[in-house]
Protein backbone atom coordinates (compact mmCIF):
# COMPACT_ATOMS: atom_id res chain seq x y z
CA UNK A 1 0.00 0.00 0.00
CA UNK A 2 1.43 3.20 -1.12
CA UNK A 3 1.62 5.90 1.46
CA UNK A 4 1.45 9.54 0.59
CA UNK A 5 3.04 12.08 2.79
CA UNK A 6 1.37 15.48 2.85
CA UNK A 7 3.89 18.20 2.92
CA UNK A 8 2.51 21.10 4.92
CA UNK A 9 3.24 24.41 3.34
CA UNK A 10 3.92 27.20 5.77
CA UNK A 11 0.99 29.66 5.89
CA UNK A 12 1.85 33.29 5.35
CA UNK A 13 -0.46 36.29 5.44
CA UNK A 14 0.22 38.85 2.85
CA UNK A 15 -0.28 42.41 4.18
CA UNK A 16 -0.37 45.82 2.51
CA UNK A 17 2.88 47.10 1.29
CA UNK A 18 3.88 50.58 2.27
CA UNK A 19 3.23 51.83 -1.22
CA UNK A 20 -0.28 50.36 -1.26
CA UNK A 21 -1.04 51.94 2.09
CA UNK A 22 0.14 55.32 0.88
CA UNK A 23 -1.99 55.00 -2.26
CA UNK A 24 -5.10 54.21 -0.20
CA UNK A 25 -4.42 57.13 2.12
CA UNK A 26 -3.96 59.41 -0.86
CA UNK A 27 -7.27 58.28 -2.35
CA UNK A 28 -9.06 58.86 0.96
CA UNK A 29 -7.49 62.32 1.24
CA UNK A 30 -8.63 63.20 -2.27
CA UNK A 31 -12.17 62.04 -1.52
CA UNK A 32 -12.25 64.11 1.67
CA UNK A 33 -10.92 67.14 -0.20
CA UNK A 34 -13.64 66.69 -2.80
CA UNK A 35 -16.43 66.13 -0.30
CA UNK A 36 -15.50 68.77 2.27
CA UNK A 37 -16.46 71.78 0.12
CA UNK A 38 -19.75 70.09 -0.69
CA UNK A 39 -20.42 69.55 3.02
CA UNK A 40 -19.49 73.15 3.78
CA UNK A 41 -21.72 74.39 0.98
CA UNK A 42 -24.58 72.28 2.29
CA UNK A 43 -24.09 73.71 5.78
CA UNK A 44 -23.93 77.27 4.43
CA UNK A 45 -27.06 76.63 2.38
CA UNK A 46 -28.81 75.54 5.57
CA UNK A 47 -27.57 78.66 7.35
CA UNK A 48 -28.77 80.87 4.50
CA UNK A 49 -32.18 79.22 4.69
CA UNK A 50 -32.30 79.88 8.43
CA UNK A 51 -31.30 83.49 7.85
CA UNK A 52 -34.16 83.90 5.37
CA UNK A 53 -36.52 82.30 7.86
CA UNK A 54 -35.41 84.75 10.56
CA UNK A 55 -36.33 87.67 8.32
CA UNK A 56 -39.61 85.97 7.43
CA UNK A 57 -40.34 85.69 11.14
CA UNK A 58 -39.70 89.41 11.53
CA UNK A 59 -41.99 90.04 8.59
CA UNK A 60 -44.83 88.06 10.17
CA UNK A 61 -44.30 89.94 13.45
CA UNK A 62 -44.31 93.34 11.72
CA UNK A 63 -47.52 92.54 9.84
CA UNK A 64 -49.14 91.19 13.01
CA UNK A 65 -48.16 94.41 14.78
CA UNK A 66 -49.61 96.42 11.89
CA UNK A 67 -52.83 94.41 11.89
CA UNK A 68 -53.29 95.25 15.56
CA UNK A 69 -52.27 98.92 15.55
CA UNK A 70 -52.68 99.90 11.89
CA UNK A 71 -49.10 101.12 11.73
CA UNK A 72 -45.52 99.93 11.93
CA UNK A 73 -43.60 100.30 15.17
CA UNK A 74 -41.57 103.43 15.77
CA UNK A 75 -37.89 102.86 15.14
CA UNK A 76 -37.22 104.36 18.55
CA UNK A 77 -38.54 107.05 20.86
CA UNK A 78 -36.61 109.75 22.65
CA UNK A 79 -37.07 110.15 26.37
CA UNK A 80 -38.23 113.00 28.54
CA UNK A 81 -36.44 116.31 28.78
CA UNK A 82 -33.58 116.31 31.24
CA UNK A 83 -32.98 112.57 30.93
CA UNK A 84 -30.38 112.81 28.22
CA UNK A 85 -31.41 113.70 24.71
CA UNK A 86 -30.20 110.53 23.08
CA UNK A 87 -31.70 108.06 25.54
CA UNK A 88 -33.93 105.50 23.91
CA UNK A 89 -37.23 104.88 25.63
CA UNK A 90 -38.22 102.01 23.36
CA UNK A 91 -37.42 100.74 19.90
CA UNK A 92 -38.77 98.38 17.26
CA UNK A 93 -36.45 95.53 18.23
CA UNK A 94 -38.17 95.17 21.60
CA UNK A 95 -41.65 96.25 20.53
CA UNK A 96 -41.88 93.25 18.19
CA UNK A 97 -40.94 90.66 20.83
CA UNK A 98 -44.56 89.84 21.85
CA UNK A 99 -45.26 88.94 18.21
CA UNK A 100 -42.24 86.63 17.99
CA UNK A 101 -43.03 84.22 20.84
CA UNK A 102 -40.78 86.18 23.17
CA UNK A 103 -43.40 87.82 25.36
CA UNK A 104 -41.65 86.68 28.54
CA UNK A 105 -38.52 88.54 27.50
CA UNK A 106 -40.57 91.57 26.50
CA UNK A 107 -42.28 91.71 29.87
CA UNK A 108 -38.91 92.22 31.53
CA UNK A 109 -38.02 95.23 29.35
CA UNK A 110 -41.52 96.62 28.73
CA UNK A 111 -41.11 100.38 28.22
CA UNK A 112 -44.53 101.00 26.71
CA UNK A 113 -46.48 100.51 29.93
CA UNK A 114 -44.04 102.45 32.08
CA UNK A 115 -46.15 105.41 33.19
CA UNK A 116 -43.09 107.35 34.29
CA UNK A 117 -41.46 107.16 30.85
CA UNK A 118 -38.26 106.10 32.57
CA UNK A 119 -37.61 102.50 31.61
CA UNK A 120 -33.97 102.48 30.58
CA UNK A 121 -31.99 99.85 28.74
CA UNK A 122 -29.24 99.98 31.35
CA UNK A 123 -31.68 99.25 34.19
CA UNK A 124 -32.25 95.73 32.84
CA UNK A 125 -30.16 92.95 34.27
CA UNK A 126 -27.37 91.29 32.33
CA UNK A 127 -29.37 88.07 32.29
CA UNK A 128 -32.20 89.76 30.41
CA UNK A 129 -30.34 91.79 27.80
CA UNK A 130 -27.82 88.99 27.35
CA UNK A 131 -30.53 86.44 26.54
CA UNK A 132 -29.79 85.05 23.05
CA UNK A 133 -32.72 85.24 20.64
CA UNK A 134 -32.26 82.75 17.81
CA UNK A 135 -34.37 84.74 15.36
CA UNK A 136 -32.30 87.88 15.93
CA UNK A 137 -28.96 86.41 14.83
CA UNK A 138 -27.90 85.12 11.44
CA UNK A 139 -26.28 81.68 11.94
CA UNK A 140 -23.51 82.55 9.46
CA UNK A 141 -22.18 85.47 11.47
CA UNK A 142 -18.87 85.28 13.29
CA UNK A 143 -20.24 87.23 16.24
CA UNK A 144 -20.17 85.77 19.72
CA UNK A 145 -23.32 85.11 21.74
CA UNK A 146 -22.68 88.37 23.60
CA UNK A 147 -21.18 91.55 22.17
CA UNK A 148 -19.77 94.83 23.37
CA UNK A 149 -22.12 97.72 22.70
CA UNK A 150 -21.05 101.24 23.56
CA UNK A 151 -23.88 103.74 23.88
CA UNK A 152 -24.76 107.01 25.52
CA UNK A 153 -25.14 106.13 29.17
CA UNK A 154 -26.84 107.47 32.30
CA UNK A 155 -26.28 111.13 33.13
CA UNK A 156 -24.56 111.69 29.81
CA UNK A 157 -21.58 109.49 30.61
CA UNK A 158 -19.92 106.98 28.33
CA UNK A 159 -21.17 103.49 29.09
CA UNK A 160 -19.79 100.24 27.74
CA UNK A 161 -21.66 96.99 28.14
CA UNK A 162 -18.58 94.80 28.61
CA UNK A 163 -20.00 92.05 26.47
CA UNK A 164 -23.37 91.68 28.15
CA UNK A 165 -25.66 92.17 25.14
CA UNK A 166 -27.00 89.39 22.96
CA UNK A 167 -26.47 90.50 19.35
CA UNK A 168 -28.96 91.34 16.65
CA UNK A 169 -27.85 91.04 13.03
CA UNK A 170 -30.85 92.58 11.26
CA UNK A 171 -31.51 96.30 10.90
CA UNK A 172 -34.59 98.35 10.11
CA UNK A 173 -34.51 100.49 6.97
CA UNK A 174 -34.20 104.26 7.29
CA UNK A 175 -34.50 104.58 3.52
CA UNK A 176 -32.19 106.32 1.11
CA UNK A 177 -30.72 108.81 3.51
CA UNK A 178 -27.29 108.95 5.00
CA UNK A 179 -27.81 111.64 7.59
CA UNK A 180 -30.26 113.83 9.41
CA UNK A 181 -29.98 115.92 12.53
CA UNK A 182 -31.86 116.97 15.62
CA UNK A 183 -32.25 120.10 17.69
CA UNK A 184 -30.51 120.01 21.06
CA UNK A 185 -33.20 122.16 22.70
CA UNK A 186 -34.81 119.94 25.33
CA UNK A 187 -37.44 122.56 26.05
CA UNK A 188 -38.99 121.84 22.66
CA UNK A 189 -39.38 118.22 23.62
CA UNK A 190 -41.67 118.77 26.54
CA UNK A 191 -42.09 115.88 28.93
CA UNK A 192 -41.10 113.10 26.63
CA UNK A 193 -42.83 111.21 23.88
CA UNK A 194 -44.80 108.28 25.18
CA UNK A 195 -45.84 105.67 22.61
CA UNK A 196 -49.55 105.50 21.95
CA UNK A 197 -50.28 102.67 19.56
CA UNK A 198 -53.94 103.62 19.42
CA UNK A 199 -53.32 107.15 18.16
CA UNK A 200 -53.52 108.17 14.52
CA UNK A 201 -51.63 105.77 12.26
CA UNK A 202 -48.90 108.20 11.27
CA UNK A 203 -47.36 110.06 14.16
CA UNK A 204 -44.93 112.77 13.21
CA UNK A 205 -41.69 113.54 14.99
CA UNK A 206 -41.63 115.68 18.08
CA UNK A 207 -40.73 119.31 17.79
CA UNK A 208 -37.01 119.60 18.17
CA UNK A 209 -36.35 117.38 15.17
CA UNK A 210 -35.31 119.50 12.25
CA UNK A 211 -34.57 118.85 8.61
CA UNK A 212 -36.61 115.66 8.70
CA UNK A 213 -36.22 114.04 5.26
CA UNK A 214 -39.16 114.05 2.91
CA UNK A 215 -40.73 110.82 1.77
CA UNK A 216 -38.80 110.77 -1.50
CA UNK A 217 -35.85 109.37 0.42
CA UNK A 218 -37.38 108.38 3.74
CA UNK A 219 -37.70 104.70 4.64
CA UNK A 220 -40.40 102.96 6.70
CA UNK A 221 -38.55 103.46 10.02
CA UNK A 222 -37.25 106.56 11.72
CA UNK A 223 -37.14 108.11 15.14
CA UNK A 224 -40.50 109.08 16.66
CA UNK A 225 -42.49 108.33 13.53
CA UNK A 226 -44.69 105.36 12.70
CA UNK A 227 -45.76 104.65 9.11
CA UNK A 228 -48.77 102.70 7.97
CA UNK A 229 -48.39 100.25 5.11
CA UNK A 230 -50.96 102.09 3.02
CA UNK A 231 -48.74 105.18 3.12
CA UNK A 232 -45.95 103.33 1.29
CA UNK A 233 -46.82 104.67 -2.14
CA UNK A 234 -43.94 102.98 -3.94
CA UNK A 235 -45.55 99.64 -3.10
CA UNK A 236 -44.79 97.31 -0.24
CA UNK A 237 -43.18 94.76 -2.57
CA UNK A 238 -40.77 97.43 -3.85
CA UNK A 239 -39.72 98.85 -0.47
CA UNK A 240 -37.13 97.40 1.91
CA UNK A 241 -38.36 96.96 5.46
CA UNK A 242 -35.35 95.25 7.08
CA UNK A 243 -32.06 93.76 6.01
CA UNK A 244 -28.94 92.08 7.26
CA UNK A 245 -26.58 94.13 9.41
CA UNK A 246 -23.98 91.80 10.90
CA UNK A 247 -21.03 92.73 13.07
CA UNK A 248 -18.02 91.00 14.48
CA UNK A 249 -14.34 91.20 13.66
CA UNK A 250 -14.90 91.10 9.90
CA UNK A 251 -16.87 94.35 9.98
CA UNK A 252 -14.95 97.31 11.44
CA UNK A 253 -16.64 100.69 11.81
CA UNK A 254 -15.23 103.82 10.30
CA UNK A 255 -15.41 106.91 12.46
CA UNK A 256 -15.92 110.26 10.83
CA UNK A 257 -16.66 111.16 7.24
CA UNK A 258 -13.54 109.76 5.56
CA UNK A 259 -14.05 106.02 5.79
CA UNK A 260 -11.22 105.39 3.35
CA UNK A 261 -8.72 106.66 5.90
CA UNK A 262 -7.88 103.82 8.28
CA UNK A 263 -6.94 106.26 11.03
CA UNK A 264 -10.50 107.57 11.05
CA UNK A 265 -11.95 104.31 12.29
CA UNK A 266 -9.17 103.07 14.55
CA UNK A 267 -10.28 102.38 18.10
CA UNK A 268 -9.63 105.65 19.99
CA UNK A 269 -9.40 103.77 23.29
CA UNK A 270 -6.31 101.86 22.24
CA UNK A 271 -2.97 102.55 20.63
CA UNK A 272 -2.88 99.26 18.78
CA UNK A 273 -2.96 99.75 15.04
CA UNK A 274 -5.84 97.88 13.50
CA UNK A 275 -7.74 97.46 16.78
CA UNK A 276 -11.03 98.50 15.26
CA UNK A 277 -14.42 98.96 16.85
CA UNK A 278 -16.79 96.50 15.21
CA UNK A 279 -20.33 96.96 13.95
CA UNK A 280 -22.16 95.28 16.83
CA UNK A 281 -25.47 96.06 18.46
CA UNK A 282 -27.89 94.12 20.64
CA UNK A 283 -31.58 93.34 20.33
CA UNK A 284 -32.16 95.16 23.62
CA UNK A 285 -30.69 98.46 22.45
CA UNK A 286 -30.92 99.89 18.97
CA UNK A 287 -29.53 103.25 19.96
CA UNK A 288 -26.33 104.48 18.34
CA UNK A 289 -23.64 106.50 19.99
CA UNK A 290 -23.07 110.17 19.37
CA UNK A 291 -20.31 112.62 18.62
CA UNK A 292 -21.09 115.03 21.43
CA UNK A 293 -18.33 113.50 23.53
CA UNK A 294 -14.71 114.07 24.40
CA UNK A 295 -11.67 112.45 22.78
CA UNK A 296 -13.06 108.97 23.33
CA UNK A 297 -16.23 109.77 21.45
CA UNK A 298 -18.79 107.02 21.21
CA UNK A 299 -18.64 105.06 17.99
CA UNK A 300 -21.31 102.47 17.47
CA UNK A 301 -23.59 100.65 15.14
CA UNK A 302 -27.33 100.50 15.60
CA UNK A 303 -30.46 98.74 14.46
CA UNK A 304 -30.97 101.26 11.66
CA UNK A 305 -29.40 100.99 8.20
CA UNK A 306 -29.65 102.84 4.90
CA UNK A 307 -29.60 102.04 1.18
CA UNK A 308 -27.54 105.17 0.52
CA UNK A 309 -24.27 103.23 0.63
CA UNK A 310 -23.63 100.00 -1.27
CA UNK A 311 -24.49 96.69 0.37
CA UNK A 312 -21.60 94.98 2.17
CA UNK A 313 -19.56 98.18 2.25
CA UNK A 314 -16.52 97.52 4.41
CA UNK A 315 -15.56 99.26 6.66
CA UNK A 316 -19.10 99.92 7.84
CA UNK A 317 -20.36 103.48 8.17
CA UNK A 318 -20.66 104.10 11.91
CA UNK A 319 -23.99 105.21 13.34
CA UNK A 320 -23.89 108.26 15.52
CA UNK A 321 -25.99 111.24 16.43
CA UNK A 322 -24.94 114.79 17.03
CA UNK A 323 -26.69 117.99 17.88
CA UNK A 324 -27.59 120.75 15.51
CA UNK A 325 -26.20 124.22 15.66
CA UNK A 326 -28.60 127.09 16.05
CA UNK A 327 -30.48 127.71 12.84
CA UNK A 328 -29.37 124.49 11.20
CA UNK A 329 -30.08 124.37 7.51
CA UNK A 330 -30.56 121.82 4.77
CA UNK A 331 -27.47 121.25 2.67
CA UNK A 332 -26.05 118.81 0.13
CA UNK A 333 -28.91 119.06 -2.31
CA UNK A 334 -32.02 116.88 -2.38
CA UNK A 335 -30.51 113.49 -1.58
CA UNK A 336 -29.07 114.13 1.88
CA UNK A 337 -30.41 116.02 4.85
CA UNK A 338 -27.58 117.49 6.82
CA UNK A 339 -27.22 120.24 9.39
CA UNK A 340 -24.65 122.91 10.04
CA UNK A 341 -21.94 121.46 12.26
CA UNK A 342 -23.98 118.35 13.01
CA UNK A 343 -25.34 115.18 11.49
CA UNK A 344 -26.81 111.80 12.26
CA UNK A 345 -25.04 109.14 10.28
CA UNK A 346 -26.82 105.93 9.32
CA UNK A 347 -24.82 102.79 8.53
CA UNK A 348 -25.06 100.42 5.59
CA UNK A 349 -26.54 96.94 5.22
CA UNK A 350 -24.02 94.08 5.31
CA UNK A 351 -24.16 90.30 5.23
CA UNK A 352 -21.89 87.33 6.06
CA UNK A 353 -23.14 85.63 2.88
CA UNK A 354 -20.81 86.39 -0.05
CA UNK A 355 -22.10 88.55 -2.88
CA UNK A 356 -25.10 90.29 -1.39
CA UNK A 357 -27.67 90.56 1.38
CA UNK A 358 -31.06 89.19 2.32
CA UNK A 359 -33.81 91.77 2.73
CA UNK A 360 -37.30 91.70 4.15
CA UNK A 361 -39.64 93.70 1.93
CA UNK A 362 -42.61 95.55 3.34
CA UNK A 363 -45.01 92.99 1.85
CA UNK A 364 -43.39 90.27 3.99
CA UNK A 365 -41.37 88.61 1.23
CA UNK A 366 -37.62 88.03 1.52
CA UNK A 367 -35.36 88.91 -1.42
CA UNK A 368 -31.65 88.56 -2.16
CA UNK A 369 -29.98 91.62 -3.68
CA UNK A 370 -26.42 91.58 -4.99
CA UNK A 371 -23.80 93.91 -3.59
CA UNK A 372 -22.97 95.18 -7.09
CA UNK A 373 -26.48 96.52 -7.68
CA UNK A 374 -26.54 99.89 -9.43
CA UNK A 375 -27.01 102.95 -7.26
CA UNK A 376 -30.38 104.03 -8.70
CA UNK A 377 -32.39 100.85 -8.05
CA UNK A 378 -30.63 100.28 -4.70
CA UNK A 379 -31.60 103.69 -3.41
CA UNK A 380 -35.08 103.39 -4.91
CA UNK A 381 -35.66 100.26 -2.83
CA UNK A 382 -35.14 102.28 0.33
CA UNK A 383 -37.71 105.04 -0.08
CA UNK A 384 -41.41 104.75 0.69
CA UNK A 385 -42.47 107.46 -1.76
CA UNK A 386 -39.66 108.03 -4.23
CA UNK A 387 -41.93 107.65 -7.24
CA UNK A 388 -39.54 105.30 -9.04
CA UNK A 389 -40.91 102.66 -11.39
CA UNK A 390 -39.04 99.41 -11.92
CA UNK A 391 -39.64 95.68 -12.02
CA UNK A 392 -38.23 94.13 -8.88
CA UNK A 393 -37.84 90.83 -10.70
CA UNK A 394 -35.23 92.44 -12.93
CA UNK A 395 -32.88 93.27 -10.05
CA UNK A 396 -33.24 90.14 -7.90
CA UNK A 397 -30.16 87.94 -8.24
Amino acid sequence: MRKYTRIMQPTTRRGFTLIELLVVMAIISILIALLLPAVQQAREAARRTQCRNNLKQYGIAIHSFHDLYQKLPYYDLAKAAGDGFFYTQTWAGTDLLPFMEAVNVYDTVDPVNDTNVHTDWWSCTTVIVGTPLAFAKCPSTSQDDTVNVTVWGPNGDNTESNGQYAPMTYAFSSGNLQSWCMDWSRDDRGNGYKPDWNSTPEVGPKSGYINIPDERILGPFMRSRAFSLVSIKDGTSNTICMGEAVGGGDWPLCHGRDCNDSTSYENPDTTVLGDFITADFGWAVGQPGDTDQSVNSIIASSGLASTFESFNRNPVIDNHMSVAASGATRTNGDNIRDCDNADHVVGNFRSPHPGGCFFLMCDGSVQWFGETMDTTPRQALGSVNGGETFNIGSIVD
